[in-house]
């Protein structure tokens, strides 16, 4: 099943539209021999600085990763690290002309590790308003440019509460994108839902579904319920739930339906729903139906959590991992 999905990941001309706040990693590396005086913490000798793209960025490395074609749009200030970005945009071959200036500076996440991957602490410089009207104006422009193509299949709506979502151009994006058939798939963040109305597909992870009906969810029948509920308030036809080492779960129109985790050693899940939202969007836009797409994203998103930091997986790795299993 998998080795016909990544065939036709292949064989796809199709395009993802990602719109999404973009962030930039950036990881110290150092080691760490001796407790600071001045209070109980470790001090870390730095040796190595890792920049790396987050966010939107990460569901755009890995759409490259697995060939698919993409198109970014989004925000970040005018400063150094839209130009470390805009590298590593390039260093992938994704064009970096529809990233907006915006009156505030590019989001960044600081990691800071020992050398045996140990986080000691994450630090982020990042502003949250709302952007101002020109903007959303640019970026809906922009937009309006890209969903033309007729290659243009699927739009990916990265939100991680950053400002840029704003219910207008959350609905300019998702009402534009049915206009022309366009599929929507949205990673959802915070608490206004009522600026997903309408989109497609909706992936919440299970903190996000939680937080969405106002408690935990102790069993499957919960989750269920809450999915069924997040479906019918957004008018969506389904809603993929990630559910951590438990895997997905996810309802389509009067169904519900589970499907359990690839088991791996996990070693790190920064950004693994970046991971999964890239799979399946690489996996619908390829015509892999709607259990195939979940299925390979899931089991994607199983491997990517087996390496260190925001690293995507290659299509290459896939094929040797199912050939490793038939063996």
């Amino acid at each position: 099943m998998i080795k016909d999905t990544i065939k036709k990941i292949k064989d796809s001309k199709f395009k993802i539209i990602v719109v999404g706040d973009i962030m930039l990693d950036h990881s110290v590396y150092g080691n760490v021999n001796r407790i600071c005086p001045e209070a109980p913490v470790p001090v870390v000798f730095k040796k190595e600085d890792i920049y790396s793209l987050g966010g939107a960025g990460n569901v755009v490395t890995n759409l490259v990763a697995l060939e698919s074609r993409v198109d970014l749009i989004t925000i970040t200030g005018e400063d150094d690290g839209y130009k470390r970005i805009s590298d590593l945009l390039s260093n992938i071959s994704v064009n970096s002309s529809a990233i907006i200036f915006s009156n505030r500076p590019t989001t960044v996440k600081q990691r800071i590790f020992s050398y045996d991957h140990h986080q000691m602490i994450r630090i982020d410089s990042e502003e949250t308003h709302d952007i101002d009207k020109n903007t959303v104006d640019t970026i809906i422009s922009w937009f309006f440019k890209k969903i033309k193509d007729e290659d243009s299949k699927v739009v990916a709506i990265s939100d991680y509460n950053k400002g840029l979502f704003t219910e207008d151009l959350c609905q300019q994006i998702i009402a534009e994108s049915k206009r022309l058939n366009k599929i929507t798939v949205v990673d959802p963040k915070g608490n206004n839902y009522e600026k997903y109305k309408n989109c497609d597909v909706i992936k919440p992870n299970q903190k996000e579904l939680e937080d969405f009906v106002g408690h935990k969810m102790l069993s499957d029948e919960d989750i269920m319920e809450s999915a069924f509920k997040m479906r019918d308030f957004v008018n969506c036809q389904t809603v993929i739930v990630t559910v951590g080492i438990q895997g997905v779960r996810y309802v389509h129109e009067d169904g519900y339906y589970r499907m359990p985790l690839k088991g791996v050693d996990v070693f790190d899940v920064t950004g693994a729903g970046d991971a999964f939202l890239a799979a399946f969007c690489s996996a619908i836009a390829s015509d892999c139906g709607l259990w195939d797409s979940v299925y390979f994203a899931n089991y994607y998103s199983s491997i990517y959590v087996t390496k260190p930091n925001t690293s995507e997986v290659l299509l290459s790795e896939i094929e040797k991992e199912i050939e490793k299993e038939i063996l």
